[in-house]
């Protein structure tokens, strides 16, 4: 009996320690980093190499194997997911291979969905784009709105945001029920009000949880930009409905059916839905910016996120769709593993309790083992209970990239460590790192020149065709100067280390060197010592230390320039035509914090200036983005004046009718007609 306790003492001591291993705090960033590689490595290349219909808009059907079947009917609901993926992988990413297809989602969801004549949404279309059911589901206006809304908010797209609010304006207008709250589910195409079945099938019921939580998504996405009143009171009324109408406190479950009058129909308990709410319904109240709604409802998703967790939690990490008075759903289906990770993340976050998390790397290692496809990419829609998949379509009517890249968004965001920000110049300069808001200042440079002669300097407009990057927390400038093109990468690693990154290609054969350059001024670095090893530089000042690791030894020297102590790093000792070279740091940094309070006292005796407006900087530099910027900032700002540029030097050589010069011109015409002053600047007179 004894040995017996010791052993399983023993297996118990040895499956905690997996345990505690496996869900170690670093292993939050492997959350994020697996599921942000799946997102970018297969969820998004899935649907971006099968999907996409080249007659227009998305195949409305592909076989778990990749089999398209071509005259599937295309449905509003898979579009306005798709047209909510791709957007908000354009806003997370910045990648124009995403944005192109975010912006064909759109066009075709604007020309083929909307109903021009009674408004709203069509419930689906043929093959070839054809209104094949018109009926009006409050579902689907609700998708088309968080479609749209968050493509308006990646690209800026003035059209998706007019169509959103047009939507919104229909649904006030002949969805919402303002003598008894909330919106009614299902109507005929002209909105008169029929006996029809609502998007989950019940037909008496015309008022349901999942049209009401769907509209909350996306209510607060359209919200986030476009901020009116009347939509925030709407929205306060949906969590009111989502905290009382369609939600028992006593048994912390949603209710998913009512007649017009709020009263329940059937007993069925959707865990998948329970913790998606929860974590809806913490972004919403988040929206809002009220204190004391945001504890009412965050208190609420805790309650539901552990009920569902608790009843609806398979021992293996699987989460059951739902359970009906005949027992428990007889398939595993993929979306409710998707919301089960981002809403036990969410209440993790919210209460710190270890439980939530270790349930979301549970179902997250349930998904890896049984639903990502590794033979035929995708996901599988659907499960046995023991985990085998059923053959279903990967992409349907109601299968679509939604939940799956969501996850991956929300984790990235969520999880996403926290770090310095390098403040890097789209010139590539570096001026500071911020530590906790706190400037630790310096300035980069790159320099390519002879020590004891002349000395060409990246900085502001003296170099032109630059790139600058951003992915996440890597900001990447491509930088030609003469005789070389150098590359830099400035990654936000932690608290306090920022990686660097330098690669450069000589253009050219000159005896001349090129050289990284760290400029420190008197103001925090007078009494600095800088000290240099073979593969160490460490600048240590009274209220700033800055350390530098190379990844090999390196030749470097400190210089006095006009006051300031100036660090130069050699990355190559002469140009050689096609020769190229690699270099790596880490660089740590440190310094004192401010975080005093701060007083400010405004004098109402003594008024400034009116407040005229902004001035705009109009330099056309990116033809494909500028005018759209321009134009933006023109119809939604107060702007004073602008300033243009002359592009003194092109004018010289080709004359006014060199298409860069005609654009400057035409945007300084944009503006003097707009009745603002104009400033001409020039830039790079001719030699």
């Amino acid at each position: 009996m004894q040995m017996k306790r010791i052993t399983g003492f023993v297996v118990w001591l040895i499956s905690y320690a997996m345990t505690m291993e496996a869900w170690s705090p670093n292993n939050v960033e492997t959350l994020r980093v697996e599921t942000t590689k799946d997102l970018t490595e297969d969820v998004l290349p899935f649907w971006m190499e099968k999907t996409i219909n080249p007659e227009g808009g998305f195949y409305g059907m592909v076989m778990n194997d990749g089999k398209v079947i071509e005259t599937a009917p295309q449905g509003a609901v898979l579009h306005a997911r798709i047209l909510w993926t791709f957007s908000k992988a354009y806003r997370h990413y910045g990648l124009e291979t995403y944005k192109n297809i975010a912006d064909r989602a759109a066009d075709y969801y604007i020309h083929h969905f909307i109903d021009k004549k009674y408004g709203g949404v069509f419930w689906t279309l043929d093959h070839e784009g054809c209104m094949k059911d018109a009926t009006k589901q409050t579902y689907a206006c609700a998708f088309g709105i968080y479609g749209l809304a968050e493509h308006f908010r990646a690209t800026g797209d003035r059209r998706s945001l007019d169509t959103a609010l047009k939507l919104y304006d229909t649904l006030e207008k002949k969805v919402h029920d303002k003598s008894r709250s909330g919106y009614v589910e299902s109507f005929q195409r002209d909105y008169s009000k029929a006996s029809m079945k609502g998007v989950d099938g019940q037909v008496d019921a015309t008022k349901t949880m999942n049209t009401h939580i769907h509209l909350l998504e996306a209510f607060t996405t359209l919200y986030q930009v476009w901020p009116d009143k009347g939509l925030r009171d709407n929205l306060k009324e949906l969590l009111g409905i989502l905290r009382t109408r369609l939600y028992s406190p006593q048994r912390a479950h949603l209710i998913l059916f009512c007649d017009d009058s709020w009263n329940p129909i059937g007993e069925t308990d959707s865990y998948g839905h329970d913790i998606e709410t929860a974590w809806l319904m913490s972004e919403a109240a988040a929206a809002i910016g009220d204190p004391i709604l945001k504890k009412l409802v965050d208190d609420q998703a805790v309650k539901m996120t552990r009920t569902a967790l608790k009843e609806g939690l398979t021992p293996e990490g699987a989460m059951r769709y739902e359970k009906t008075p005949q027992g428990y759903s007889k398939k595993m289906s993929w979306w409710p593993q998707c919301e089960t990770i981002v809403g036990a993340v969410n209440a993790w976050q919210l209460t710190g309790e270890q439980m939530f998390l270790d349930a979301a790397f549970k179902t997250w290692s349930y998904v890896k083992t049984h639903f990502i496809d590794k033979e035929n990419g995708g996901w599988f829609k659907e499960l046995t209970l023991n985990g085998t998949p059923l053959n279903v379509p990967k992409v349907g009517e109601w299968n679509c990239p939604y939940h799956h890249s969501r996850m991956a968004f929300e984790l990235a965001e969520r999880l996403e460590p926290a770090a310095v920000h390098t403040e890097v110049m789209a010139w590539s300069n570096m001026t500071g790192v911020r530590l906790e808001g706190e400037l630790i200042d310096f300035e980069s440079s790159l320099r390519v020149g002879t020590l004891s002669g002349e000395m060409e300097k990246s900085g502001r407009e003296k170099q032109q065709h630059i790139r600058y990057i951003r992915e996440g927390s890597t900001q990447k400038t491509i930088t030609p100067m003469h005789g070389v093109e150098i590359t830099q990468s400035v990654t936000d690693k932690d608290l306090q280390t920022v990686g660097l990154k330098w690669r450069a290609e000589a253009k050219e054969n000159l005896d001349e060197s090129l050289w990284f350059c760290m400029s420190f001024s008197p103001r925090h670095y007078a009494s600095a010592k800088i000290n240099i090893q073979k593969q160490k530089v460490s600048v240590v000042a009274p209220k700033r230390k800055i350390t530098l690791f190379f990844d090999k030894p390196v030749k470097a020297m400190v210089r006095n320039e006009d006051g300031d102590k100036v660090l130069y790093v050699a990355l190559m000792p002469t140009l050689k035509k096609e020769s190229s070279v690699e270099l790596a740091a880490t660089m740590t940094v440190d310094g004192t914090r401010h975080h005093e309070t701060a007083k400010m006292v405004i004098d109402l005796t003594k008024p400034g200036r009116a407040f005229a407006g902004f001035g705009g900087n109009f330099r056309i530099q990116n033809p494909a983005k500028d005018s759209v910027v321009i134009d933006y900032c023109l119809r939604n700002m107060r702007v004073a004046f602008g300033r243009i540029e002359m592009p003194w030097a092109i004018w010289d050589m080709q004359g006014a009718q060199n298409l860069h010069v005609k654009r400057s011109a035409g945007v300084g015409q944009k503006l003097k007609q707009a009745g603002m002053p104009v400033i001409v600047s020039c830039w790079f007179p001719p030699r």
